[in-house]
């Protein structure tokens, strides 16, 4: 099981997720990601600040595996692809 970080930003914001959560199979961290998009979404009345908003998936090593934009989850550009694998 490895441990992957999403740190959020939004704007020029960038809040580190010190704690990460454990994810079995790399392929999963997007679908997780994606997850806490569209929860975060659901819970937080301010649409305003989702276009610029995203998570940044960093692994142990402090490697980014993938950028991902609230606008992407909700459609408004295509879906990213990870960094590395």
């Amino acid at each position: 099981m490895a441990r992957y970080f999403f740190h959020f930003q939004t704007g020029r914001t960038f809040t580190r997720d010190e704690e990460g959560v454990e994810i079995t199979d790399p392929a999963h961290v997007h679908a997780h990601a994606t997850g806490l998009v569209r929860r975060l979404i659901a819970e937080t009345d301010a649409p305003g600040t989702w276009a610029r908003s995203a998570f940044a998936i960093m692994d142990c090593e402090h490697r980014l595996i993938l950028h991902l934009s609230f606008a992407s989850v909700l459609g408004q550009r295509p879906r990213p692809h990870p960094l590395l694998h």
